[in-house]
């Protein structure tokens, strides 16, 4: 997270030169923030030009430049909170091993957002490494040990490693289908268990068929979009998903979601884009699609690929820095914020002298449509192609265009309406975050198609989801999430993968997939101010391991917020009862 300092390599030397600085003298940040802020942290040195006699005594000073004092920099990471998600997410890998008797997972995340503008107050990568190694000069033995650790601890997983989201991701499929009326928020559908899908080509053929199976054998029978929230509804998602030709249009839409709209909300929410962190090498995820798959593999899109995507499996794939940022945009009610570890900037003095200042990345809450819109950049190039900022401000760009390369007064139009008609064309504008690198390799026609539409979602719709999330904790999947002094929303995820680690080990198995272990959370319910995303890599299950850590390092900021504030800490949760009130077949009305 904060990086550390190393001596300029001999690549970097020509260029930093002409930036003023010694290779000979002068350490650069290599990684994190130390290397996002190097220029700032860093200042410039001063100068002196003067006459000298044989002897080198000054005859006279010709020039002299005065040296620019670095800036310090003021992070969001709580300290206490940082060690209390590190510590709750030690002891859940340990217990994990412990249990299976074996090394089942050494990896994990976990990060902790304010929903309410974006800063981020916990950022685990584990394992990480040790920088207080590198603060002056570079333990070499220690630098060589974790380079070839095989866990690649230099990495920070938060931002920069991707993995399927598994249920999770079921939170962008009910705004999509919500907000398209593929399906009413009271209509129930039915989960038997499973859902055969016919081989078109032969569809008297059982052996041709495809089955989806839920996570519950037995199914969930009828279930409603908050029930199938709340209790991870596979065979639901699926239909809502990708369709279900048995299921009256009157009730579902024909086809779904399918994987056009799909696409359009994920990326609503910030899939498939940097969001903009002030670290290097963010990962921007990938939300797959026809073209992609055809480009990529060379094979066409299946109905059994939408099924996959709807439930975040297949070719999905976020950062967990992702994750916690939809699920913060559905906490807050629709707005995704530019996640961020600057709170501010300091004088040599300790003065403030850039405070933090909330960035909107885009707004997914269509009830908040005033004024310009804020788009997100990979919308802008889907819609624009060689028109799009990301190509004009390219220098080496062949559609460069300097005089409309100001971030700040950059504007573009849209039409919103369904037809594409141009009968609700609207101004938007795009948010550049600092240090952001315009690529002239985005310009290209495969993603141009003017007739794209940006997704936006209602607050009602908002907030069914939110509900959903919130009977999860009360009496679906995620039971043991429940405290009593606040109110906690939250939605577990259990994904199954097969990367070339879990296929060298022999553990990619048909029907007996390894399966990474998610859990998202905010609280309190009504106005969240806190919003945490879990994830243990090869962690077997949601519910069982990555939500305790959740829980553990949510009791942690509460237990230090009263500490601060002079009031006694919330009571354990360890004695909580767990309520038993089955899931609501019907929306419930009010939050």
């Amino acid at each position: 997270l904060v990086g550390y300092m190393a001596p300029i390599p001999p690549e970097d030397a020509e260029a930093l030169i002409k930036q003023g600085y010694d290779p000979a003298f002068d350490r650069i940040g290599v990684d994190g923030i130390e290397y996002f802020l190097n220029n700032e942290l860093a200042g410039k040195r001063g100068s002196q030009l003067r006459e000298v006699d044989v002897a080198g005594a000054t005859i006279r000073q010709l020039e002299q430049v005065d040296p620019v004092p670095g800036q310090n920099v003021r992070l969001t990471i709580d300290v206490e909170l940082q060690k209390a998600a590190e510590d709750a997410l030690r002891n859940e890998l340990t217990l994990l091993n412990s249990t299976y008797k074996k090394v089942v997972s050494q990896q994990g995340v976990i990060v902790a957002m304010n929903p309410q503008n974006g800063q981020i107050l916990a950022m685990v990568s584990y394992p990480g490494y040790d920088n207080s190694k590198f603060a002056r000069n570079i333990d070499v033995n220690y630098y060589e040990q974790v380079v070839s650790d095989p866990l690649k601890p230099l990495i920070n997983n938060a931002i920069r490693s991707l993995y399927p989201p598994g249920s999770t991701w079921k939170l962008i499929t009910a705004s999509g289908a919500l907000q398209e009326n593929v399906i009413s928020p009271n209509s129930v559908l039915d989960d038997p268990g499973r859902l055969v899908v016919e081989n078109k080509y032969a569809p008297n053929d059982p052996a041709a068929s495809q089955t989806f199976v839920c996570w519950k054998r037995d199914g969930h029978g009828l279930i409603n979009m908050i029930g199938a929230i709340a209790n991870s509804c596979n065979v639901y998602f699926y239909q809502v998903g990708g369709g279900n030709p048995d299921v009256p249009k009157v009730t579902l839409r024909e086809g779904g979601l399918g994987i056009e709209d799909l696409f359009r909300y994920a990326t609503a929410y910030g899939i498939g884009t940097e969001l903009g962190v002030e670290l290097p090498s963010e990962n921007r995820g990938r939300m797959p699609d026809r073209t992609w798959k055809r480009v990529l593999y060379g094979e066409n899109w299946s109905t059994g690929d939408t099924y996959n995507a709807a439930l975040g499996q297949g070719y999905v794939n976020v950062t967990p820095l992702q994750l916690v940022s939809m699920a913060a945009t559905v906490a807050n009610g629709g707005t995704l914020y530019q996640p961020t570890i600057i709170d501010s900037f300091l004088d040599p003095e300790g003065k403030v002298v850039q405070p933090f200042t909330p960035h909107v990345l885009r707004n997914v809450n269509i009830d908040n449509l005033t004024g310009t819109l804020k788009l997100l950049l990979v919308e802008d190039m889907i819609m624009k192609g060689p028109d799009s900022l990301d190509c004009i401000c390219e220098s080496d760009s062949p559609y460069y265009n300097g005089v409309r390369c100001n971030p700040a007064t950059y504007r573009n139009t849209v039409d919103l309406s369904v037809n594409q008609d141009g009968s609700d064309i609207r101004d938007y504008q795009v948010f550049i975050p600092q240090n952001y690198t315009f690529n002239a390799q985005m310009c290209t026609p495969l993603r141009f198609n003017d007739k794209y539409r940006p997704a936006f979602v209602s607050g009602s719709n908002i907030d069914i989801v939110r509900q959903g999330m919130r009977a999860a904790v009360t009496v679906g999947t995620a039971t043991k999430a429940n405290l009593p002094y606040v109110e906690v929303a939250g939605k577990t995820g259990t994904a199954q993968y097969c990367d070339n680690i879990a296929n060298g080990l022999g553990l990619c198995k048909f029907g007996s997939w390894p399966a990474h272990a998610w859990f998202i959370a905010f609280a309190p319910y009504k106005n969240p101010e806190i919003v945490i995303a879990g994830f243990i890599y090869n962690g077997v299950e949601g519910s069982t391991w990555a939500l305790p850590m959740v829980r553990q390092t949510l009791e942690a900021y509460y237990r230090l917020k009263n500490a601060r504030a002079g009031i006694a800490p919330p009571p354990a949760a360890d004695s909580i009862p767990l309520p038993a009130t089955p899931v609501p077949t019907s929306t419930p009305t009010g939050g």
